[in-house]
């Protein structure tokens, strides 16, 4: 019945008749097979008191193999009744990590969020706070990012065109991310420096700015009101 003796804890002083040991190997082997098939773990399931207590000790190896840095930490192996759907949620948020943040930068465990879409958003908003920190551009389609550098492109962009077309600053209401281009922005621009200068050349009216306003208009009324 057990002839490569892998049953070894089986305690035979415990047993009365052969039928009875042979129930005990029999309900061994089912445990085996049913989760640990190819005998990987080289636990013998006869040590436990019950079958809930043998996959507990596998739950642990599973955490070993898949997950040894604990890097998936809200992915609880207990919560799993066999290796495959346990290994196959693991490798689901480690393809949202390989795919948004490889060399783990921002230390973010993927498996804290219910969806994809909630763990590039809770990585954006770290890119945000490293590269752009006081928020100046907002205005990006943050779902058309994949990647940090693919935002970096885009960000060094935005921030040359304010230097390139807003030195002092002056016009920094103005998000450039909103625009797909250069000319858009600083069509912009040029339209308040345009209000500015036709209605307050002498800067009279400190605490009204043009970039508050959607057209010339709704400016120049301000203006009268103030």
């Amino acid at each position: 019945m057990d002839p490569y003796d892998e049953f070894q804890s089986i305690d035979f002083e415990l047993i009365d008749d052969v039928n009875e040991y042979k129930e005990i190997i029999d309900e061994c082997r089912e445990w085996k097979d049913e989760h640990d098939s190819n005998d990987e773990y080289n636990i013998d399931p006869s040590q436990f008191d019950d079958e809930e207590e043998y996959l507990d000790a596998l739950r642990k190896l599973w955490k070993r193999k898949y997950d040894y840095f604990n890097e998936f930490s809200s992915i609880d192996p207990n919560d799993y009744s066999n290796e495959d759907d346990y290994s196959n949620a693991i490798e689901n948020k480690k393809n949202w990590m390989n795919k948004y943040d490889k060399d783990n930068v921002y230390k973010l465990d993927p498996s804290d969020y219910d969806c994809e879409e909630e763990y590039l958003d809770a990585l954006i908003l770290h890119w945000q706070e490293t590269y752009d920190s006081k928020h100046q551009f907002n205005g990006f389609n943050f779902n058309k990012f994949t990647t940090i550098d693919d935002y970096l492109v885009e960000l060094d962009d935005r921030m040359n065109w304010t230097t390139q077309c807003d030195p002092e600053g002056m016009y920094s209401k103005i998000d450039a991310s909103n625009y797909d281009n250069l000319i858009q922005y600083k069509h912009q621009i040029n339209l308040r420096k345009a209000w500015k200068s036709k209605y307050d050349p002498n800067n009279e009216h400190t605490n009204i700015n043009p970039c508050d306003y959607n057209d010339v208009e709704e400016y120049h009324e301000a203006l009268m009101d103030d």
